[in-house]
């Protein structure tokens, strides 16, 4: 980890369950996500989804998914990982501003368009099949 000293009133968590997760979200007034390696990123999503600004590791895929609707740290940087927090605690104007493109980036990402691009790969797949023949 980057070596973070947990304040009085701020708790570090092991594992929730997703209804748990969902409201501390709701009830936050930021979500920091400092893994350097997750194959998408769904709890980005969530956040989002709980009109909660999020902290990111400048790691991963979290640049790809979240864009400026995050602040971001470099790994293991104490330093920048303290600035982003208290510049998201400090600036109201900044959190709205950060819930407004998250739920702007929310809208990318959904089940419905996940199953129309997938149907498209399929029905390109298949029309190619059957120009070629049907690869037999």
């Amino acid at each position: 980890g980057v070596g973070f000293k947990c304040p009085n009133n701020m708790k570090l968590l092991g594992f929730v369950s997703d209804q748990e997760a969902k409201t501390l979200m709701r009830d936050c007034k930021a979500f920091l996500f400092p893994s350097i390696y997750e194959g998408f990123g769904i709890p980005i999503l969530e956040a989002f989804e709980a009109n909660c600004p999020c902290v990111l590791a400048d790691a991963s895929c979290f640049r790809e998914i979240a864009q400026n609707a995050a602040l971001y740290f470099e790994p293991k940087n104490k330093t920048q990982l303290k600035n982003a927090l208290e510049k998201l605690l400090v600036e109201d104007s900044l959190r709205k501003r950060l819930i407004q493109k998250g739920k702007l980036r929310l809208k990318e990402f959904s089940w419905k368009k996940a199953a129309e691009q997938t149907a498209l790969v399929y029905q390109t797949a298949l029309e190619k099949w059957k120009r070629g023949g049907g690869g037999g």
